[in-house]
């Protein structure tokens, strides 16, 4: 957008008067950006560091020059007077002693003279060369530039040799158009730089990320270690206790019979779970006369031929519900014989 005066016609915008210093710091950070990728190019990026700072004109200033060259004149017009004069006197001369004398001799005495004068004049009229210039100047013109530039030696190669430098100050000059008499400075040093503390505090993995585990990946181990536990509480353990039981039997009688450590085992585990556990270890050693589910007549003569841990795993996963019901009643149990 512009705003343009309606009496004098002039734009009045970023260059006007009103804000002499607007364009200073612009145009010191275009220069700056344009230095520092030059520079990058060469050294690096974050080995260059650049200062620009722009002194500009703050105050209008309107010139007018007349200039008269005296060696180049021209002849504008010219006038010639030629001016001529004659005169002549004669006459009778006066009574002397020569009247006397014979009429030749009286004749030849006689006085006449006559003159004659010319004179011409030239004048000329001369124009000279004229030159006539008016300036009108701005504010906002660069008056003073000043660039500051440090090279990190640290990095190495040629940062600190001389003619590295006077070429990286070549190029500076040309970035930003260097005037030496406009009293124009740049300064090229190289230097070692400091490193840069580091702000706050680098994001550390956590045990997910350094695992790499896949939350459903967890579920599903979840799941198998909830399998485990149910299988060591419900089969592991009264199995042991039971053959802790027994040990003193088992010395004095090699051979045991397998109905007798079935019926020993689900009893134990009867016993432990109270009313439900009676139920099932009576449906699984057969001690009821019938049995209306189909299933449990089966598992009954299937527990004739397998061993005593393996028909009670089969049995804990046809009857899940009944068995999980069991496993709280004996840890209630547990609890309350520890607190005791």
């Amino acid at each position: 957008m512009a705003i343009i005066d309606a009496t004098t016609g002039r734009v009045i915008g970023a260059e006007d008067g009103s804000a002499p210093g607007a364009s200073g710091g612009d145009r010191a950070e275009t220069l700056k950006a344009n230095v520092a990728r030059l520079l990058e190019a060469q050294v690096g990026p974050g080995n260059a560091v650049v200062e620009v700072s722009v002194e500009t004109v703050t105050e209008a200033e309107s010139i007018r020059e007349r200039r008269i060259d005296p060696e180049s004149r021209v002849a504008i017009s010219t006038d010639v007077e030629d001016v001529s004069t004659s005169e002549q006197n004669g006459g009778d001369a006066g009574v002397t002693v020569a009247s006397n004398l014979p009429d030749g001799a009286a004749a030849s005495g006689s006085d006449k003279s006559q003159s004659q004068n010319s004179e011409s004049r030239a004048l000329t009229n001369f124009d000279l060369s004229e030159t006539t210039r008016e300036i009108e100047r701005r504010p906002g013109a660069i008056k003073r530039l000043t660039v500051a530039v440090l090279i990190n030696s640290s990095r190495g190669g040629a940062a600190g040799d001389p003619a590295a430098l006077s070429d990286l100050r070549e190029l500076v000059a040309s970035a930003v158009g260097f005037d030496e008499s406009r009293g124009d400075q740049i300064t090229v040093k190289s230097m070692p730089f400091e490193p840069r503390p580091e702000l706050g505090t680098a994001a550390s993995q956590g045990m997910l990320d350094a695992l790499r585990l896949d939350p459903l990946r967890l579920v599903q181990i979840g799941v198998l270690a909830v399998t485990a536990l149910a299988l060591g509480l419900f089969v592991v353990r009264p199995v042991l206790r039971s053959s802790r039981a027994t040990e003193g039997e088992g010395r004095a009688f090699p051979l045991i019979d397998s109905r007798a450590v079935e019926a020993t085992t689900i009893d134990g585990i009867a016993t432990a779970a109270g009313p439900d556990g009676a139920r099932m270890a009576a449906e699984a050693s057969g001690g009821l006369p019938a049995v209306a589910d189909p299933a449990l007549a089966g598992l009954r003569r299937d527990a004739l031929e397998e061993s005593p841990v393996e028909s009670l795993k089969r049995m804990i996963e046809e009857r899940q519900p009944d068995t999980i019901e069991i496993l709280r009643n004996w840890l209630e149990d547990d609890s309350i014989e520890e607190t005791a």
